[in-house]
């Protein structure tokens, strides 16, 4: 017997991120709750061309951020994953099946590595950084050869 999926409350139909606009494609790929079999999503299949202009974007990209206000906003970010784990941990546990308290845990190390960024990047602003080494620029993706 050959029944559609039934879709959860929370469902989400997610679109790529391309030179920072949303786009759709006709082909997804659905996202299933692996406990209870629901679908949860579903996430476009990127073509090639799509990634190609992905690569070409992020080869020509040129940031205008100081440290200090990269520092800024990855420190926000830790913040309101703290603020918001609930509903963060809700959307791991629907995708990948984690029980609740590990996909807290996971929220809670996701948040620790934006605030460790943050920490960096400042760090970066005064050269007396804790990592093996601090570069003057943010790196780029230009060791990718097509």
């Amino acid at each position: 017997m050959n029944t559609a999926p039934r879709d959860h409350p929370e469902f989400r139909a997610e679109a790529l991120r391309l030179s920072g606009e949303r786009a759709t494609r006709a082909r997804t790929l659905d996202v299933f709750d692996p406990y209870t079999g629901m679908r949860v999503g579903t996430v476009p299949f990127a073509s090639i061309d799509d990634v190609r202009a992905a690569f070409d974007y992020a080869l020509a990209y040129r940031p205008t951020l100081s440290r200090y206000e990269r520092s800024q906003i990855l420190e926000r970010a830790a913040v309101l994953l703290r603020e918001r784990i609930e509903p963060a941990s809700d959307l791991i546990s629907l995708e990948s099946g984690l029980s609740k308290q590990d996909s807290r845990y996971e929220i809670g190390r996701v948040a620790d590595v934006f605030r460790f960024a943050s920490f960096e990047a400042r760090a970066c602003a005064s050269a007396t950084s804790a990592a093996a080494r601090c570069m003057r620029r943010p790196c780029s993706i230009t060791s990718i050869r097509r």
